[in-house]
């Protein structure tokens, strides 16, 4: 789902249209109607619509794409001009002006304390509203970690993928040094005809097991979580936790300054939800479409309602995915990795095997 709008043409992208003195260049899997186009699917889209007085770009929310500006473009794939945030809307007009207008981003948490319990069971629900949607089969690469595996144990009919693959097409290969630039673009799968590839982005973070979010939750609690982590080398987030040792300790010595910062609360959880929404992972490539079903807000919401006591196996052993992968499969949490990103296909065989007896093809 990559583009630019720009007074003139770009051929690092395949595909060019011209709409009055506006071009619009994007990557391939677009659909056209007229003079609007439009790539993806309910939670992760794009819609970009041309008129006579320019473009407008819609979107899911929040926002699963990036967007940066200069005078008479504006695009998701250069990142070192100026960036269009989360709460802004960006209009180009039909001479190349662009226009950021913020918009209200309900960035609030619900009233009223949730027990892990309760708060596991609306994830839940949601996460299965997300599968009754009519949904093309999906490949999977199993990483080794919760939230791939969380994927695999929600999904019931799928192509499980064991290697990695990355065709190169037009955009690919123009455009190698620029997608390395995005992380998840480093991680990501591409086929040259239409696919449908299911991916844990958002996992750690909306889940909030993210480096950044645990150390201002823990030292806004007055908690020292490297000392916590050091006295639990069992758990699933030990050894690579233990590559942020300086952020723990940062965190702890200035969590004075941090709860002067956002002396409430609530103002804690605004800035950490402002955050997650600014954090951009997969929102496709060519005909490789990106299934995210954990790009979803409401997921980090639920979990900022619970006790901070509560969430601190989340925190370090990602108990509660655990526990949703247990609901959904109990038959696979076996092959989950002991650690992540740790000798992470320690288990891949056997999760090959059991694919394999039990898979819809076999």
């Amino acid at each position: 789902m990559f583009f630019s709008i720009s007074t003139k043409i770009d051929k690092k992208f395949p595909n060019n249209f011209q709409f009055d003195h506006l071009w619009f260049n994007c990557d391939n899997g677009w659909q056209q109607t007229d003079s609007t186009f439009y790539k993806g699917y309910d939670d992760n889209y794009c819609k970009i619509v041309f008129d006579q007085h320019g473009a407008e770009i819609d979107h899911s929310q929040p926002r699963s794409f990036p967007l940066w500006y200069q005078s008479r473009l504006i695009t998701n794939l250069d990142c070192s001009l100026c960036p269009v945030w989360a709460d802004d809307a960006a209009h180009i007009d039909k001479h190349g002006n662009i226009t950021l207008t913020k918009h209200s981003v309900d960035l609030s948490v619900a009233p009223g304390a949730l027990t892990i319990g309760q708060a596991q069971h609306r994830i839940q629900q949601r996460l299965d509203r997300k599968l009754t949607s009519p949904l093309e089969r999906m490949k999977l690469y199993y990483s080794g970690g919760v939230d791939t595996l969380l994927i695999y144990s929600m999904l019931s009919d799928f192509d499980l993928l064991t290697e990695e693959h990355y065709a190169l097409d037009q955009f690919t290969t123009e455009n190698q040094t620029t997608l390395k630039k995005f992380w998840a673009y480093k991680q990501i799968h591409h086929w040259v005809e239409p696919a449908w590839l299911a991916t844990g982005s958002h996992g750690d973070e909306y889940f909030l097991r993210g480096p950044a979010v645990i150390s201002m939750l823990t030292a806004w609690h007055n908690i020292n979580f490297f000392q916590l982590l050091s006295a639990n080398p069992t758990s699933y987030h030990y050894h690579h936790f233990n590559r942020y040792d300086k952020l723990w300790k940062d965190a702890w010595n200035t969590r004075h300054q941090l709860q002067h910062d956002y002396p409430t609360i609530d103002l804690l959880n605004k800035q950490i939800l402002n955050i997650l929404i600014n954090d951009h992972q997969h929102w496709h490539l060519g005909n490789t479409l990106t299934w995210t079903p954990f790009k979803d807000i409401e997921i980090a919401k639920i979990l900022l309602q619970c006790p901070i006591e509560d969430l601190l196996p989340q925190f370090l052993d990602a108990r509660l995915t655990k526990d949703l992968i247990i609901d959904y499969n109990p038959d696979i949490i076996d092959y989950l990795s002991k650690y992540k990103n740790h000798n992470n296909k320690e288990n891949l065989y056997m999760l090959s095997e059991y694919y394999k007896k039990n898979s819809t093809l076999g």
